[in-house]
C-alpha cells in the first residue's frame, strides 16, 4: 500500500507494425483510472500511487487500454498484488532489554512509526504477555504508547515480554515485537557489595543454565511440537498429493493383457487412443517380469512391498514411474509422475483387492465385451480416490469475499487462495484447476496452500464440476 508504481506502455499498430505517437492509454482499476503521458519515444508513462482508496488488499485485476478514433480499442490486462506495509516500532528509554529490581514497577514505551514515511501509527490496539499476566498498552500521544507494570515480590531471572500490535488501519500489517525483562536483587553499597568473582561465578553459572534451559526447551518441548505440526499437516496433504501425482489408471485383464478399463491425465491425454493402447501393452509386457522381480525379494507378508496383494512393483522409465498391482486375474497399472508415497501404494492394494472380488464373476463369463467394465470400474475407482480433484472447479456463487475479509472467519492464506481462484476462474469460463491454483498462488510451503483448499472445499466455498 502507498507505494508509487510507475508504468510505462506503447501502443503498436498490427498492420505496419510502426509504434504509436496518437491516442490515449488509461490505467484502469476498478472505478479509477489515469492518463498515461506520451512521451517523445513513443513511450507512455505514468505514476500510480496504491492507495487503499483504489486498491484492496491481495491480487487486484487492472487494465492498460488504448483508445483512438482511428484505431480499434486494445485493452491488456494484468494482475497487481498489493502486499500490507511492515510497521517500524521503536522501543523508548531501552532496546531489547529492560533491567528491572525485585518487586519494581518498569515503564514500557513504545513508538510506531510508518517504514517510508516515518509517519506516527496512531490507535492502534496493543495487547503483551508475559508468563505472570496479560495486559494492554494504551496510546498516551499520539502513535506512542505506554504501560506500567509491577513486578511480583520475590520473582528473579530472565522474562520475555510479547507485545501483538495490530493497527486500526487494514493497509499495516500485525506484527510481534518482543523484548527481555531482567529482574535482579537492587545493588547495595558498602561492605555487602559482592566481590566481582562471586559476580563472574554467578554470572558464569546463569549463563550455563540458560543454555542448557534453552537448549532443553528446544530439544523437549519446541522440536517435538514441531514435528507433529509437521505430520498433521502432511496427513492433511498427503491425498491431494497423490492424486496430482497419478497421471493415468489402466485395469488390465492378467492372463490376456488387455486393458479393460483406461483413464488418462495430461501426460497421455494428447495422444491418440492406438498410442495409448500400445503403451499400455508395453507396460503390461513389462509387467510379466513380475516372477523374476519377486522371486528376488523376501515373500514376507509384514514386509511393506506387498500390501496383502499377490505382486506390487514400482519401475523407473526415467521421465514418469508404473505402479503395477497383481490380484488373480486382475493387473493395475498407475502412471506417476513421482514415486509413489506408502500410501498411495496401499490404496492401490486396496483397489486391485476390491477391483479382483467385485469383478470375478464378470471375468469368469467374459465374452470379450468392455462396457461392463467401462460401468463398474470407475464407480470401484472413486471408493479409493477422490478423481474429482483432477477436475474443474468452480467458486460458489453465495462467496462475498468483502464480508469474508471483515467478518475474520478465514485465515490470510485461504483468502488469499480465494482471491486467486476468483481470478482466475473469470479468464476461464468461470472455471479453474486446483493445479494451476497451486501454481498462481505466492507461497513456498505448497502444503500450505493444499491445506488450504481443503478447507475452501470443506467448506463448499468451491465446488467440483462433476463430483
Amino acid at each position: 500500500f502507498n507505494q508509487e508504481l510507475n508504468i510505462s506502455a506503447k501502443a503498436t499498430s498490427i498492420i505496419d507494425r510502426e509504434d504509436l505517437n496518437v491516442g490515449v492509454i488509461t490505467f484502469i482499476s476498478g472505478t479509477y483510472q489515469k492518463n498515461l503521458t506520451i512521451q517523445p519515444n513513443f513511450w507512455y508513462n505514468g505514476s500510480i500511487i496504491c492507495s487503499p482508496d483504489n486498491f484492496s488488499l491481495g491480487i487486484n485485476l487492472v487494465y492498460l487500454q488504448f483508445t483512438d478514433p482511428n484505431y480499434k480499442t486494445a485493452t491488456f490486462g494484468f494482475q497487481l498484488l498489493v502486499n500490507q506495509i511492515d510497521i517500524d516500532v521503536v522501543p523508548i528509554g531501552f532496546e531489547d532489554t529492560i533491567n528491572a529490581e525485585i518487586g519494581q514497577t518498569i515503564n514500557i514505551e513504545l513508538q510506531l512509526l510508518d517504514p517510508n514515511t516515518d509517519d506516527l501509527i496512531e490507535e492502534a490496539i496493543l495487547t503483551y504477555s508475559w508468563e505472570y499476566g496479560i495486559g494492554t498498552i494504551n496510546q498516551t500521544i499520539p502513535g506512542t504508547y505506554e504501560v506500567n507494570v509491577k513486578l511480583p515480590e520475590g520473582l528473579q531471572g530472565n522474562y520475555r515480554f510479547d507485545v501483538i500490535i495490530t493497527p486500526n488501519s487494514s493497509i499495516y500489517k500485525s506484527t510481534q515485537f518482543s523484548f527481555i525483562v531482567v529482574i535482579g536483587e537492587p545493588v547495595i553499597g558498602g561492605n555487602d557489595f559482592p566481590s566481582l568473582l562471586l559476580w563472574i561465578i554467578i554470572g558464569v553459572l546463569v549463563s550455563v543454565a540458560s543454555v542448557l534451559g534453552v537448549l532443553s526447551l528446544r530439544s523437549y518441548v519446541i522440536l517435538p511440537r514441531k514435528r507433529k505440526k509437521e505430520a498433521e499437516l502432511l496427513s492433511k496433504t498427503q491425498r491431494f498429493k497423490d492424486l496430482r501425482n497419478i497421471q493415468a489408471i489402466v485395469v488390465v485383464h492378467k492372463m490376456s493383457g488387455i486393458p479393460l478399463y483406461s483413464k488418462s491425465y495430461s501426460i497421455l491425454e494428447r495422444h491418440k487412443k492406438e498410442l495409448f493402447s500400445g503403451f499400455i501393452q508395453a507396460i503390461t509386457t513389462v509387467g510379466e517380469e513380475f516372477s523374476e522381480k519377486a522371486s528376488e525379494v523376501q515373500e514376507s507378508k509384514d514386509s511393506p512391498s506387498f500390501y496383502g496383494t499377490e505382486k506390487i512393483l514400482e519401475l523407473d522409465f526415467r521421465y514418469f514411474y508404473c505402479l503395477i498391482a497383481d490380484k488373480e486375474d486382475v493387473r493395475v497399472v498407475f502412471v506417476l509422475k513421482e514415486k509413489a508415497s506408502e500410501r498411495l501404494k496401499s490404496q492401490v492394494s486396496n483397489l486391485v483387492l476390491a477391483l479382483n472380488l467385485k469383478l470375478s464373476r464378470e471375468l469368469e463369463n467374459w465374452d470379450g465385451s468392455l462396457d461392463p467394465f467401462e460401468r463398474v470400474v470407475p464407480t470401484i475407482i472413486n471408493e479409493y480416490f477422490e478423481l474429482y480433484y483432477k477436475g474443474s472447479f468452480r467458486l460458489s456463487a453465495k462467496i462475498d469475499l468483502l464480508s469474508l475479509r471483515k467478518e475474520k472467519t478465514l485465515t490470510k492464506l485461504e483468502i488469499r487462495v480465494l482471491n486467486v481462484i476468483q481470478s482466475a476462474s473469470k479468464r476461464n469460463n468461470n472455471v479453474v484447476s486446483l493445479d494451476n491454483v497451486i501454481e498462481l498462488v505466492s507461497e513456498e510451503n505448497k502444503d500450505l496452500i493444499i491445506e488450504a483448499l481443503e478447507v475452501l472445499i470443506e467448506r463448499k466455498m468451491i465446488t467440483p464440476i462433476n463430483p
